[in-house]
């Protein structure tokens, strides 16, 4: 096993009047990311749809973005094997995507990305439950994996993982619970 790679679980506390977010609840290793606390003291994630999705550019571009603290855009998500639309619509228990960073070290605004040390790496997602909000449907929780200087084969992960073709993916994200890692909520 990798033991640089980063595990994160993220649970949805929906608020009636607010955008929900998504609240970490336990990590495995450290990422810059676990280090933006909001006013509340928690590190936290918005759950966006992409406001940029054409009929022209659909395929090219994500269907969900992750935003962090200062509105800093994560990374956009890209279904694999049907899509976010599956869970919601319930064909599916659990969907996922991949995503990467922004290969800028500032980005709008001139704030610095706090993801760009993580600009080489490939980011996974597991995301499942379902939940009611005010915004619509959305997944209860997620998981959150960061292979270390793997962006090239982003796509290639998740697809094996979909397949059931990735044992350190699975053995990482079922053992999050029992691993060494911070209980953060």
């Amino acid at each position: 096993m990798n033991t640089n790679v980063i595990v994160s679980k993220w649970l949805l506390l929906p608020s009636e009047n607010k955008t929900p977010k998504y609240y970490l609840v336990r990590n495995f290793n450290e990422s810059p990311l676990f280090t933006q606390r909001w006013r509340d003291g928690r590190v936290s994630l918005y759950l966006h749809d992409s406001d940029k999705r054409s009929e022209e550019h659909k395929e090219q571009t994500p269907q969900k973005f992750l935003q962090g603290k200062n509105g800093i855009n994560i990374t956009g998500l890209k279904f694999v094997g049907g899509g976010f639309d599956k869970l919601c619509s319930k064909e599916a228990t659990e969907v996922f995507a991949f995503g990467e960073a922004s290969q800028k070290r500032f980005v709008k605004g001139g704030k610095y990305n706090y993801m760009y040390p993580h600009k080489n790496d490939a980011y996974l997602f597991e995301f499942g439950g379902l939940s009611e909000t005010p915004q619509g449907l959305l997944p209860t929780y997620f998981y959150f994996v960061i292979f270390p200087d793997c962006r090239n084969f982003a796509q290639t992960l998740c697809t094996e993982w979909v397949r059931g073709n990735n044992d350190e993916l699975e053995w990482l994200v079922q053992g999050l619970e029992t691993l060494e890692g911070s209980v953060c909520i």
